[in-house]
């Protein structure tokens, strides 16, 4: 009977261990900003996703109510546009108590405006997006630029007024609100048009529409007869 040969195991040596670990930390390194790099391109094509569904569904609404583009609060004392726009887009407002927390109403990029709010919460909805309040609000008393009854064949150009838009400022939806906005998906912020398309805009083209408070991206059209009114 032959002896049986043992062989001898060699363990790693510190040189080895370390070459290892060292490996692993670069392709860490270079991993994770890719896989971050790939969640917020999933987020920022989500989020455009919502602001079509509200674009679409809010079309929808205006063909029960004469055509006019979602009221933010139609009148004062009512419902917010959240809840007006929640059969049209697939979401059940809750009886009291209950929120809607995740919806299509929530962009999925949890990244606070400026004044470091995540969300705001109306009716019991919440919500990262804003309304244009310059054609959804009807304002304070004496302000004929902020109207509540626009109708969407009013607008010269649908295509270029926008209706949502991605994380709300601090002031809402208007041109007051340039110094609040923040750019969540690769430094651009998404914006949903009247005509049901979305765009994302980057810094430069939103602290333009923000400097024109008679552009056509807030107003849709020339309502006031202003020589300073813009369409490009």
């Amino acid at each position: 009977m032959q002896p049986q040969a043992f062989i001898r195991s060699r363990g790693f040596t510190l040189t080895e261990l370390l070459t290892v670990i060292a490996i692993i930390g670069v392709l860490a390194a270079i991993l994770i900003p890719v896989v971050g790099s790939v969640r917020e391109s999933a987020n920022g094509s989500r989020c455009m996703g919502n602001l079509r569904q509200l674009a679409i569904g809010a079309q929808a609404y205006a063909g029960d109510n004469k055509g006019i583009i979602i009221p933010w609060r139609p009148p004062v004392g009512t419902a917010y546009w959240m809840t007006s726009l929640a059969p049209y887009v697939g979401v059940k407002r809750p009886n009291s108590p209950g929120i809607v927390e995740d919806s299509v109403f929530m962009c999925p990029t949890e990244e606070p405006n400026t004044s470091g709010a995540l969300y705001y919460t109306e009716d019991r909805i919440r919500t990262r997006y804003s309304l244009n309040l310059h054609i959804a609000w009807d304002g304070a008393a004496g302000v004929a630029w902020q109207r509540r009854t626009v109708r969407y064949n009013e607008l010269e150009h649908p295509a270029r007024t926008y209706l949502f838009i991605d994380l709300f400022g601090a002031g809402g939806g208007g041109y007051w609100m340039g110094p609040s906005l923040v750019y969540p998906h690769k430094e651009r912020v998404n914006v949903a048009f009247t005509d049901g398309h979305v765009e994302a805009k980057t810094p430069e083209q939103m602290n333009y529409y923000c400097a024109n408070f008679d552009h056509i991206f807030w107003k849709g059209y020339n309502w006031s007869g202003s020589a300073s009114f813009k369409t490009n």
